[in-house]
């Protein structure tokens, strides 16, 4: 699977500063939530995302929230919804933030949780490409002052890469490249469908690492999905995850206490 990166170049201001659609039928409003509103808004989000044509964890109201309450300092939260009488039609998690390249800053619109998140996507109920144009007006008019819209790690076969290249690129500079390659299999229902489609010599190194191990420790697989034991277990694998990266002398990721509460948060 491909990773694209959308850049929009600020090349015209956005004068329009709200929608208010209205007809015999559809009553479209346009409007910014804060981080508050947000986080009192979670069963209406619950609700939109199943109905999303990309729905993903990156996309949750759990990951969305417990990233911005740890990494949101410094960045303009700009949460861009498109309601219907109260109901969430689509949505827009993106932040404004401000970085030195080269020593020069650069004011950037981007998804929320950048670059944590393996990939990112507009939550959309419908395949309304109207609805992403209006959003990111909307976005670069509340960030006011901004250089460019960089919209990074979206799933090539996804809705919200497919509604990127086709919509009406004004005022907007547009501009598409390939960010990242990411292999991925597909899995059987069960473990031993999975190990038929392996090699022979896969299959022979496995069984020989599995004696081994049963050989010299003491082994066994669970699911982690006891609530009560979650955090003990996650405090195993953040110091498994570091005791590996520090035989390889790499200070490992979970050196830094805010990375590891995020992840508890989550």
């Amino acid at each position: 699977m491909d990773f694209s990166t959308f850049s929009l170049s600020n090349v015209s201001v956005v004068e329009r500063t709200v929608y208010n659609l209205r007809s015999m039928t559809i009553n479209l409003e346009v409007v910014t939530l804060s981080f508050k509103e947000f986080l009192d808004s979670r069963l209406e989000w619950d609700a939109a995302l199943q109905k999303s044509k990309d729905n993903h964890i990156f996309l949750t109201w759990e990951w969305l929230s417990s990233w911005w309450k740890h990494y949101g300092n410094k960045r303009k939260f700009l949460m861009v919804i498109i309601k219907d009488g109260g109901k969430i039609l689509a949505a827009a998690p993106l932040m404004s933030s401000r970085y030195k390249l080269y020593g020069l800053e650069l004011r950037k619109i981007e998804f929320i949780a950048t670059p944590a998140s393996d990939y990112h996507s507009f939550l959309l109920t419908e395949k309304k490409p109207e609805y992403v144009k209006m959003m990111l007006e909307f976005a670069a008019h509340l960030a006011v002052e901004w250089d460019c819209i960089e919209l990074r790690e979206i799933p090539d076969d996804g809705e919200t890469a497919s509604i990127l290249r086709n919509i009406s690129k004004e005022p907007f500079k547009f501009s598409e490249r390939i960010q990242n390659m990411c292999p991925y299999i597909s899995l059987p229902s069960n473990f031993k469908d999975y190990l038929l489609r392996l090699s022979s010599g896969f299959r022979h190194n496995l069984r020989r690492y599995d004696r081994k191990l049963r050989r010299d420790y003491k082994l066994d697989f669970r699911l982690c999905n006891d609530i009560d034991t979650l955090y003990d277990d996650m405090k195993a694998f953040f110091d498994l995850h570091q005791k590996r990266r520090q035989s390889q002398e790499q200070p490992g990721l979970f050196t830094n206490q805010r990375f590891r509460d995020f992840h508890l948060d989550v």
